[in-house]
């Protein structure tokens, strides 16, 4: 359970001193990976460079509305600065009206300039509903994207449905990364067994606790 955390530190407030708690969480519970704002990736890399937590980071967040050209640039400077995977978000406002083979693009593109990292979308299932979402996923099969991640958490937490619904689009042929709201093991337990291979949650070091019973 704890290898499929994304230890996820997105809070536009928080600073150093939580940082470095943050990423010393993460080295005790040797977590998939850290999921941190742009700014942090550079030190994260710096701490957990020797050991097996990746580093990620999020592109064109929580909104998508960055041209193609910002999108490939902020996950071309994430891994300038050590990042091992990006989350990046799909443009929701050409999607829904009309333009979605013009968003899976931005996206592809993005995944094409940084061949080495571990690329997920971020759909936003609440928002795109539930056709629209399945048609999206569908889309990434057998590209360079990695994973289908179901939102920012910004707009709702995730359900079993959501994860369920992009299991059912993609099968075993991508990864599917359930996020928002995650709090308690079993949230995450729920989540895994409908089809999430990878989990974002702020709650990464109390789900831990829980699995350990510490």
């Amino acid at each position: 359970m704890v290898r499929m955390i994304d230890h996820t530190l997105l809070d536009p407030a928080a600073g150093m001193k939580r940082l470095d708690e943050f990423l010393e969480q993460a080295l005790g519970m040797s977590c998939a990976s850290v999921c941190v704002l742009p700014w942090m990736v550079k030190y994260a890399d710096s701490r957990l460079r020797d050991s097996d937590v990746g580093v990620g980071t999020v592109v064109d967040f929580p909104l998508g509305g960055e041209t193609a050209m910002g999108k490939k640039a902020g996950a071309l400077r994430a891994m300038r600065e050590g990042a091992t995977e990006v989350d990046v978000v799909l443009n929701r406002g050409l999607a829904l009206h009309g333009e979605l083979d013009q968003a899976v693009e931005e996206i592809l593109d993005t995944a094409e300039a940084v061949p080495d990292l571990v690329v997920k979308v971020i759909l936003e299932i609440r928002e795109l509903g539930l056709d629209l979402s399945r048609r999206a996923a569908e889309a990434f099969i057998n590209t360079g994207v990695d994973y289908l991640k179901t939102g920012t958490g910004f707009y709702g937490s995730t359900s079993v449905e959501q994860v369920k619904l992009l299991k059912e689009a993609v099968g075993d042929q991508m990864g599917i990364k359930a996020a928002g709201g995650i709090r308690t093991l079993d949230q995450a337990l729920d989540l895994a067994e409908a089809g999430a291979d990878r989990l974002g949650t702020s709650k990464g070091h109390e789900i831990w606790l829980e699995v350990t019973g510490s």
